[in-house]
């Protein structure tokens, strides 16, 4: 679990609740099937401070939740209906980390 700061307070939020988190210059967005979340931190940031094995990067604006994943495509992942791109430099890590028959 983690805590998110929101309007003056902390909010705590489940790791497992996080379809993926967006870059958005030095914020990211946190998104869950609820509600979006804005924190004040950049991507690469967010990543090193969260402790979690179900969180894959596949784009350089995009970290995901494997645990979410509906479908794998060529170039893009889908997930609640949201179509995220996968770039060619985390394709494989990304194949890596999923279990696949």
């Amino acid at each position: 679990k983690i805590f998110i700061k929101n309007k003056g307070r902390f909010e705590q939020l489940s790791s497992a609740k996080i379809l993926f988190i967006v870059a958005d210059g030095s914020y990211s967005t946190i998104e869950t099937k609820q509600r979006k979340y804005k924190i004040a931190q950049n991507l690469q940031h967010f990543i090193s401070r969260i402790d979690d094995a179900n969180f894959v990067r596949i784009h350089r604006s995009y970290v995901v939740n494997i645990e979410h994943i509906d479908t794998i495509e060529d170039n893009h992942v889908m997930i609640n209906n949201t179509k995220l791109p996968v770039s060619r430099h985390y394709r494989t890590t990304l194949m890596a980390r999923i279990k696949s028959i």
